[in-house]
């Protein structure tokens, strides 16, 4: 049964007629002033302004100012009448569905009318002669009638507006780090990709087996580029139908389960060996259990280690390439060494010398920095060094990546340039 729609409404109306009803049983239908002495007798007169009252709530939502008009005319005649609380009641609710349904100039013509019956009534008060006290009161009387009623429901207005804006700031960080998982899958693999094809083919002349070395390379990286894709593509629809923190909730669990963590990285460094990339694995001191290692940190590293390899094949000078991967005093250390090799030539409108268009430096600082961890990426020795540091405790690693997102929820994944090695 859906009670927040025209079920809602008309039952409100109902249960005030029903109250209108009791009064008029019980002999008190004069509620707070006196019944006229010209009223014939009957205890039903006051159901007529409520009756009307009633008819413009269940119109309001359709015709707001005509059923604020009509609920006003009631009210005053209730009140001529003796004054009911039902009628009062109905009034508020009018008041509240006609500026809820109204547009922009239809509130604005609801609050002037508003502040010119208050102004009209108090103005009147004080030429018929009344106390500075009686003056006062009906002035005070007329803003809790009809100001009231519309300014709750501005103020409900208001928290909707902000529940809409934050729900649209939490949408765009999540199109933020939906962007930056795809460009850390697909980047590096493809690069990959196209540097050893490249490769291939400008060795194919003078080495008919170059091919042939370099195609196993070239499927391995198409099959894990396919396998990450094949992963974020469920977490996207495992996330979809919920659309909230549940759905967000089953992504993370499957995301500890399927994304490569620590385990990983020989496979990523083979790989990245496999494509031509003459790279060596060093762990001093060796890091802990990939089990005993949070999981969203060991992707963490896992993921920013394949960036910087792409990095590494695309920009770095001939020579080897170092991983250094250990453990110390709580933190997880990860660093890769490359070749420095000369800026690249800036395309037309683009970066200046030593730049090059592209997001993984930046990436790779969001990913460790979302954790609470440090990333430096640099030139150190005639060398090209990327350095980051993670917690190694799960409580800190979770407690800073939800401290990180929370603040970062508003301004989105910036968008720089990445510093070529």
């Amino acid at each position: 049964m859906d009670l927040d729609g025209p079920l809602r409404h008309r039952l409100t109306a109902a249960g005030l007629f029903a109250l209108g009803v009791l009064f008029a049983v019980l002999g008190v239908p004069d509620t707070y002033t006196d019944v006229p002495p010209w009223l014939p007798d009957g205890r039903g007169w006051p159901l007529l302004p409520l009756a009307v009252a009633c008819a413009a709530s269940l119109s309001a939502p359709r015709r707001p100012l005509s059923s604020a008009a009509a609920a006003s005319a009631a009210f005053a005649v209730d009140v001529a009448l003796g004054g009911s609380v039902a009628v009062l009641l109905a009034l508020g609710d009018v008041l509240f569905r006609s500026w809820a349904a109204a547009g922009a100039a239809g509130r604005r013509r609801l609050e002037t009318a508003a502040t010119a019956v208050v102004v009209a009534g108090t103005a009147t008060a004080a030429v018929l002669g009344g106390s500075v006290q009686g003056v006062v009161g009906i002035a005070l009387w007329l803003v809790a009638v009809l100001g009231v009623p519309l300014w709750w429901a501005r103020d409900v207005a208001r928290g909707g507006e902000l529940a809409r804006l934050a729900a649209e700031q939490r949408r765009r960080a999540e199109r933020a780090a939906m962007a930056r998982d795809l460009h850390d899958v697909v980047a590096g693999h493809v690069s990959a990709i196209a540097l050893q094809s490249e490769a291939a083919l400008g060795a194919a002349r003078t080495d008919p087996g170059a091919a042939a070395r370099v195609l196993p390379g070239i499927r391995a990286a198409s099959v894990e580029a396919l396998e990450e894709m094949r992963t974020m593509i469920r977490l996207m629809r495992e996330e979809a139908p919920g659309g909230g923190s549940a759905g967000a909730a089953g992504a993370g669990a499957e995301g500890v389960a399927t994304a490569p963590g620590l385990e990983a990285v020989p496979a990523a460094v083979a790989l990245a060996r496999a494509g031509g990339l003459d790279v060596a694995l060093v762990q001093e001191p060796a890091p802990a259990a990939p089990a005993r290692v949070p999981a969203l940190v060991g992707q963490t590293a896992h993921r920013i280690l394949t960036e910087a390899l792409t990095n590494a094949r695309k920009h770095a000078a001939p020579g080897a390439v170092t991983v250094h991967l250990g453990e110390r005093g709580g933190a997880l250390r990860l660093s890769v060494d490359s070749p420095l090799g000369p800026p690249p030539v800036p395309e037309a409108g683009g970066a200046g010398p030593g730049r090059a268009a592209g997001h993984g430096l930046q990436s790779m600082r969001e990913r460790a920095e979302a954790l609470g961890g440090r990333f430096e990426a640099g030139p150190a020795g005639g060398r090209w060094r990327v350095e980051v540091v993670l917690p190694a405790t799960a409580s800190t690693a979770s407690t800073t990546s939800t401290t990180s997102t929370t603040a970062s929820a508003g301004r989105g994944a910036p968008r720089d340039l990445e510093t070529a090695p």
